[in-house]
């Protein structure tokens, strides 16, 4: 198993059970500024990483790690909705980059940066 994929599972492993708030940014293409930042507030209960690899379609990824629990994004500063269904997924293309401490995952792909903090 990649090292990556390695230290999310564990990291992930070890705060199941916790709240935790996801900040995905996007990556604009070229550059390596963070646009369109989604907040998610995220009662992980478990996790899972998914592999797709007999799709031929472009836009589902060959593998994704999806995050099986309750959720809250926020819409703006004052309004939040339920996430329409109960898990978060990050797909995984291409080079991933992982860092990690107590408190904090930053997971990086080729298209976006997901922080995550433990509440």
């Amino acid at each position: 198993m990649d090292k990556h994929i390695n230290e999310l599972s564990t990291w992930l492993e070890s705060h199941t059970g916790e709240t935790v708030l996801i900040q995905k940014g996007e990556l604009s293409t070229g550059l390596k500024e963070l646009f369109d930042i989604d907040r998610v507030t995220f009662q992980l209960e478990h996790f899972s990483i998914e592999s797709n690899e007999d799709t031929f379609d472009d836009y589902i990824s060959s593998k994704e790690l999806v995050l099986h629990g309750n959720g809250i994004v926020q819409i703006t500063e004052t309004e939040e909705e339920q996430l329409p269904q109960n898990i978060y997924e990050i797909p995984l293309n291409g080079k991933i980059v992982t860092s990690s401490n107590k408190k904090n995952l930053k997971v990086e792909t080729e298209n976006a940066v997901y922080d995550i903090h433990i509440q």
